[in-house]
């Protein structure tokens, strides 16, 4: 098996400094399952983020007085860097906001704590129920008992609910481990995401746009540094329509991340340009 090239038929799609995957090594493909590994090398453009910015523009309190309201302001600006023709808000940004939602909770609950001073650790599942087209603001709440997180985390858009995040934890961490040159966990999900989908297409080829219906049990253990290379490992299964997705993210043989049930809807190009009321650049 040798190495392929995804920077090219990735860009198709995303920007440059959107591409998590910049090789693909192909190893077996049955009538409906495959399986390969994906490499990419964390680069400094990719971890360059001010950890005292915060991620949500402002928290209400709820009527009932029993829920928090997070606010996120999305415009073109937040929405770069996905896909490379239309501002769509990304999947992963958006459970970055969770994270700072639940960040709030936890430090107006019990502690004093430099905002951002969490990281995300797991979370059950993900179901995304519709594009986000900046600008719009979104809203994030977590009805029920929000202290033990024993609700899901809603995310709303424009009165219609958009993402439904269950289970979601996180963890503390020291205040200097805030500026280490790392991925965020939300870029590690964007990096298995995309090796899911490149594995399950053929990108060069592709008339067809992988849009992410939905994520399951996801954990994270460890951390991929500026220069290390991260090696995911994925099994893909063909569903109708769509496929299904496994991945298994390493470096140097360390298990740091890993992802269940990464469920894909696979829209054509003419139909997605439909949707957005836009043309896709194709070159």
């Amino acid at each position: 098996m040798s190495l392929e090239n995804l920077e090219g038929p990735l860009s198709q799609f995303y920007g440059p400094s959107a591409i998590y995957v910049h090789q693909i090594e192909r190893l077996s493909e049955t009538n409906d399952a495959k399986t390969a590994r994906c490499l990419y090398t964390v680069t400094p453009g990719q971890v360059k983020y001010d950890p005292k910015q915060l991620a949500l523009n402002g928290m209400n309190l709820g009527n009932t007085g029993s829920c928090y309201i997070g606010l996120v302001d999305t415009d073109a600006e937040r929405a770069k860097h996905h896909f490379k023709s239309v501002a769509v808000y990304p999947g992963h940004k958006v459970i970055k906001d969770a994270v700072a939602y639940r960040d709030f909770i936890m430090a107006r609950g019990l502690y004093e704590l430099h905002p951002n001073q969490v990281r995300l650790s797991s979370f059950d599942s993900v179901d995304f129920k519709g594009l986000i087209l900046p600008p719009t603001q979104l809203t994030i709440s977590q009805p029920g008992n929000w202290f033990e997180n024993k609700s899901p985390i809603i995310v709303t858009n424009q009165g219609k609910e958009a993402v439904e995040i269950r289970g979601l934890t996180v963890v503390f961490f020291l205040e200097d481990e805030r500026y280490i040159p790392a991925l965020r966990e939300d870029q590690l999900i964007e990096a298995m995401v995309q090796a899911a989908a490149a594995t399950a297409l053929n990108l060069g080829d592709a008339d067809g746009l992988p849009l992410f219906q939905g994520i399951g049990r996801t954990r994270f253990l460890g951390q991929a540094l500026v220069g290390e290379t991260v090696e995911m490992k994925t099994v893909t299964t063909s569903e109708k329509r769509g496929f299904n997705g496994n991945v298994q993210a390493f470096v140097d043989g360390r298990l740091i991340a890993e992802s269940q049930n990464m469920k894909a809807m696979i829209i054509s190009l003419k139909v997605a340009e439909k949707l957005w009321g836009i043309k896709l650049d194709k070159s």
